[in-house]
């Protein structure tokens, strides 16, 4: 039973707010760093699950550059850019399924290993990824990766110049690909 004068939580967004609250998700104390998007269903498993529960909505955190536009540090097209850009190395990088290809060496010698694209995606990934970094500028590359791909915050690489050079590196990535980009 619920305590006298205190309310229960109505919608599902509610809910899942008041456990990521309970559970100690530092975004979810200070009330910010969700964001409410459509299920994407990746198997049927979780398209029969989506039916039963009725549920069309999910929790997903929002990325260091979604925040950063949202602060209006950076404008849609370098948002665009970026996103596109952390895309390109999740499909290449971040997947299961690598095989490991050996070569002549057999295995277990060192230098003899690379990790070969299993799948057509993830080899387009990593050319997509490599095509995009040769357009920014060495110096810029390390801050830029740190911030999309390692989510680290623009404060803690040097506050106001690194925005600068962030908002850089960005713009020179968007002209990079500026072509790959879906037109809004």
């Amino acid at each position: 039973m619920a305590k006298a004068g205190r309310k229960l939580p109505k919608t599902p967004e509610q809910q899942t707010a008041r456990l990521l609250r309970q559970i100690d998700v530092p975004e979810a104390q200070r009330g910010h760093g969700f964001v409410m998007t459509e299920v994407q269903n990746h198997s049927e498993a979780d398209q029969r699950a989506m039916v039963r529960s009725g549920e069309d909505r999910t929790v997903r955190r929002i990325t260091r550059v979604e925040k950063l536009f949202n602060r209006g540090t950076i404008c849609a097209d370098m948002l665009a850019a970026c996103t596109w850009y952390q895309n390109a190395y999740d499909a290449g990088y971040n997947t299961l399924g690598l095989a490991a290809d050996w070569g002549r060496a057999g295995g277990g010698s060192s230098g003899s290993g690379s990790h070969a694209a299993r799948f057509a995606e993830q080899a387009q990934g990593r050319l997509n990824y490599q095509f995009a970094r040769e357009g920014i500028a060495d110096w810029l590359l390390p801050l830029f990766e740190r911030v999309v791909l390692q989510e680290e915050p623009l404060s803690a690489n040097g506050g106001g110049k690194a925005t600068a050079r962030f908002q850089a590196a960005a713009w020179q990535l968007h002209g990079r690909i500026a072509h790959l980009l879906a037109v809004r």
